[in-house]
């Protein structure tokens, strides 16, 4: 799969193609992270179903093939699926980005439905009290969980990712912990990170925190 996805990449590459387009559906969120970029929780004007069909239209007419659901919240988007449902009857391949604290067994079973590529959530901490500091928003971390077991329980492939900043880099081994024993890839991002910012001053680790994020997949998480 690496290797077919490099080769196509780069063919797009070679031909001026867009392969992939990350579309932000929303500014509404249910979460205030600290280090958000998102300007506002809400949105003044979204774009609707019609609009994003014809963004569709345009990007499959320029040769994409990856398209990111992310917002925001994308999943405040009150046509979510529809737009979605529009991309995957396009046949594009799908990623969503969410925080997964509204994901329930229903709208678990209407993700898996959409065969998405991935579905890409955040932990915040290795304890709800870290995560839940992160978000603004107490409950967070019980509430991500709860939608990351309902994905993993229809075989959705999910992947995990931890933006390290000052207010959880002190959990980073208890968060490897709590992922489990797979857990290569993120303990390995982990490390490099800490590579990376080892001898940096206060202020330079900072910047390394905003910016650095660490993945794994999370198909096997444990319950």
């Amino acid at each position: 799969m690496g290797q077919s996805m490099d080769r196509l990449i780069r063919a797009a590459a070679g031909q001026e193609r867009p392969f992939s387009a990350q579309l932000e559906l929303t500014y509404r969120c249910n979460w205030r992270c600290v280090f958000c970029y998102n300007p506002r929780h809400f949105d003044r004007e979204g774009m609707a179903l019609a609009d994003w069909e014809r963004v569709f239209d345009d990007l499959r007419d320029l040769g994409t093939m990856n398209l990111t659901l992310t917002g925001g919240e994308p999943l405040e988007h009150p046509e979510f699926f529809e737009i979605a449902e529009a991309a995957r009857r396009r046949h594009f391949a799908i990623r969503i980005y969410t925080n997964g604290s509204l994901i329930d067994e229903a709208l678990a079973a209407r993700i898996a439905a959409l065969y998405p590529f991935t579905v890409e959530m955040s932990l915040h901490g290795a304890t709800p009290e870290t995560h839940d500091k992160a978000t603004c928003r107490p409950g967070s971390q019980a509430a991500m969980l709860r939608g990351l077991d309902a994905l993993q329980g229809l075989g959705v492939t999910v992947v995990l990712k931890t933006p390290v900043t000052s207010i959880n880099e002190h959990e980073l081994g208890a968060m490897i912990a709590m992922v489990g024993q797979a857990f290569t890839a993120y303990e390995r991002q982990i490390r490099k990170w800490r590579s990376f910012t080892t001898g940096c001053s206060t202020a330079s680790r900072k910047t390394a925190c905003r910016i650095f994020s660490v993945t794994r997949s999370a198909r096997n998480f444990p319950a």
